[in-house]
Parts: C-alpha cells; structure tokens; sequence
C-alpha cells in the first residue's frame, strides 16, 4: 500500500497592471471587437500582464514563497522542485534553478534539491503535482514543492483576436508532503488519493508555439497605435515576421480551436473520469446493477449506449463536491460541466479576472477555492440583431470546504490531461 500525500499550502501571485476588455476595445480597434464581445463569448472581463522585465520565474518565486509559508515549511526542507511552464524566459538552465536560487538567497538556507522544468501545456502544473505525489507515495522523497507559471500575455500574437483575448499572466506553487506530523503544520491538508494522465499524440499539433518566448511582446506597446487593420501584424511584428507569419512559422500561441473543442468536449470525460474515480474508490459496486455494470468497465469509452452513459455519468458526478478545472474559456467550461455531469453550482470558475494563464490556471483557481466561494455570469446569447436569445445567468459555487472532496481536471498542448481526486481533511 501507497504512503499517504498531502497537499499542505498553496499559493498563487499575479502581476499588477490589469488589462479589461474594454481598454482592448478603445486601444485595439484592428482586432473589431468589443468588451461585451469578449465577455459574452469567452467569459474574460480582465487579465493580468506581467511587468516588461517581469519573469515567469519571478511569479513563480511569489507563489512558491506563500505556499512554503503556509504549509510551514522551510525552504531547506525541499527536497524536490517541480516547475510546470510553458514559456521559459531561456532554454537552459531550467526555470527551477532560478527559483531555487531565489529560495536559497532569500532563506539563507542551503537547499539540496532537485530542480526539473516540466511542459505539458495547460495540463503542466497537476501533471508536475501527480509526479510528486507519485515520488512521495514511493518513499523516493517526503518533502516536494510544484509550481506553475506562465507569462502567456507574451506569446500571443496581439494581433490575432481568436486567441490574444483569452490569455493572461500568473503562477501558483503547492506544497505536498508524506509525513503525518509535517501535514499537520500546514493552513490546509489535502490529501491525495488517485489521479490519472495521458496525452493524445494524434492531436499533437492542435496546439503549438515555433519558437522561444519573445520578451518584448508587450500589449502595451500596442493599445493606442493608429494602423491599418489589414496590415496591423506587419506593423508590429515587422516584415521579416509578417512574411514568417505568412510562411506557417510563428513565434507566437496558435490554436486549432475545432480540434480543442471536440478534444475536450469527446476526449476527456470519457478517458479518465471514470478511471480516476475507481482508482480512489468512490465508484464501489452498492449492490445494484449499475454499480455492477461500473465495476465491469475500464473506461466510459467502452460505453456507447447514450442513456447507460448518462446514467454513469451521474453516478460520477455524485462522488465527489467540487470540480476544479483548468479556465480555458468559459464556453468550454460549461460544454464540460454538461459531459460529466456536473452542476454548474459544483464547478469553480474564475476565468473572469484572469482569463486563460495556462500553466497555473488550476493552481489559481484551487488556491482561491479553498478561501473563498466562486461567482460567475454564464454566456449570453445573441441573434444577428444583437438582441439577447439567452441571457447568461449568476451562479455561486461555494469554497472547498473540510470534509468535501474536489476533482482537478486539467488539459492542454500535447494534448494531454490530468485528473486528480483531493480530499479536504480537518
């Protein structure tokens, strides 16, 4: 049997310039569109962007600070650093080094530790989180500290209005540790107990980026510019990088969104909803026959009555409180929550005040989940006219609380996903 894992304080940081909607609109005229647009499709009212010699790293260094903080651990305790990123400032050495230099000069402790970058997309940070848990769990190391950060805002191309709208900045760090006394210094105790991971190399190119982050591409240096709509990219990305741009070859985020979408929406509840679920015993046969019928499954793949599929997608649904899922975009969100059966009550959204920040969306997310309740406006739909056909609706989900349990899902380039089941203990 397994060693038991907590996670015993999570933090987060996000810079401070805040960009909205609607400053988008005033100082973005060549993306035509508007800050009701943007909200009432993707469900962002704002984002964070970093500061222009701000770093991934440096967030990092925030989240993981106030995590350490609040599990009570020392910096020198580390024994392993997980850094779940997509955009490193540098190829080598890995984001890691840098933060555990940082942790090192500001404890004044010497830390022995290994430091390893991880790049799974959106997906990166519970990846980094399971392959912790899984080190702990195996009596390899007791103590590891995960973190996740991304300056997204920098590979967009400010340019492109299906994917420079949905993106921002920011980090979170997790503490996780396998000793019972260390667990309970921490503000929190969230123990582990299944997960699950795989990655669908056949949409590998779905989502990609050509080459190494650029450092100037701020939106800033953008909103306000008067230039042709038509040649906006050229503009600012200059010649060289239009024609790139022209040739396929792109420095920048590009996202084949029909793909995403069914990749989500078919994919991922039905490969590893279920299995995580029976890795962690929530789903043990009552006696009934559809307990049975669960028992005898590997994956709801093998599923392919509707109504039988339904009915197990429930019984998923009812064992366990809380889903926390990566925050692409809020349409996706909620095509999501209706596949796995989900109220939109039971799902943590914050996707609002910070759009898509990638790597550390769930780590955001589950940080402030464990404070404080959620709330969020669905999508409003409109007619050609412009005249409301559904109007989006307030819904509160409510904090994840002592007793309950919670269910990550994240997923991203690669494509890859990870769900991990979480209980909250006293």
């Amino acid at each position: 049997m397994q060693a038991p894992v907590w996670i015993t304080g999570v933090g987060s940081a996000v810079p401070e310039r805040v960009l909205t909607n609607e400053e988008i609109e005033r100082g973005m005229p060549w993306l035509d569109t508007t800050a009701r647009w943007i909200e009432e499709h993707v469900g962002v009212c704002e984002r964070r962007i970093v500061a222009p010699r701000e770093a991934a790293t440096d967030l990092a260094l925030r989240a993981a600070r106030q995590a350490l903080q609040r599990a009570g651990v020392r910096a020198g305790e580390i024994e392993l650093l997980l850094h779940a990123t997509n955009t490193a400032e540098e190829s080598f050495p890995a984001g890691a080094a840098r933060i555990l230099a940082g942790l090192q000069r500001e404890s004044g402790e010497n830390i022995h530790a290994g430091g390893i970058d991880l790049q799974q997309g959106c997906a990166s940070f519970l990846g980094g989180v399971r392959l912790a848990a899984g080190m702990i769990a195996a009596g390899e190391i007791s103590t590891a500290l995960v973190t996740g950060a991304d300056v997204a805002s920098r590979m967009v191309d400010w340019t492109d209005r299906s994917t420079c709208i949905l993106l921002g900045d920011g980090a979170c760090a997790a503490v996780l540790v396998g000793d019972p006394q260390r667990a309970s210094r921490g503000a929190v105790r969230l123990r582990y107990r299944a997960g699950y991971t795989e990655t669908d190399p056949g949409l590998a190119d779905a989502i990609r980026r050509d080459a190494n982050l650029p450092r100037w591409n701020d939106p800033y240096l953008f909103l306000g510019r008067e230039v042709e709509r038509e040649r906006a990219k050229e503009h600012f990305y200059g010649h060289a990088g239009a024609l790139a741009f022209g040739a396929g070859y792109s420095p920048f985020f590009r996202m084949e969104g029909r793909d995403v979408y069914r990749f989500v929406k078919r994919v991922v509840p039905r490969r590893g909803y279920l299995e995580v679920l029976q890795r962690a015993g929530r789903l043990a046969s009552g006696g009934d026959a559809l307990g049975e019928r669960i028992a005898s499954l590997r994956s709801l793949e093998q599923v392919e009555c509707s109504a039988e599929r339904e009915a197990i997608v429930a019984r998923c649904a009812a064992s366990f409180d809380l889903l926390i899922p990566h925050q692409p975009n809020l349409y996706l969100l909620l095509e999501l929550a209706e596949q796995m059966g989900v109220p939109l009550e039971r799902m943590y959204v914050n996707i609002a005040r910070y759009g898509n920040t990638s790597a550390p969306s769930i780590g955001i997310a589950l940080e402030e989940a464990l404070r404080v309740p959620s709330r969020y406006t669905t999508l409003t739909r409109r007619d050609a006219l412009g005249r409301a056909t559904v109007e989006g609706r307030e819904v509160e989900t409510p904090m994840f609380a002592v007793g309950q349990s919670a269910l990550l899902l994240s997923f991203g380039a690669g494509n890859s996903w990870n769900y991990a089941l979480f209980d909250r203990e006293a």
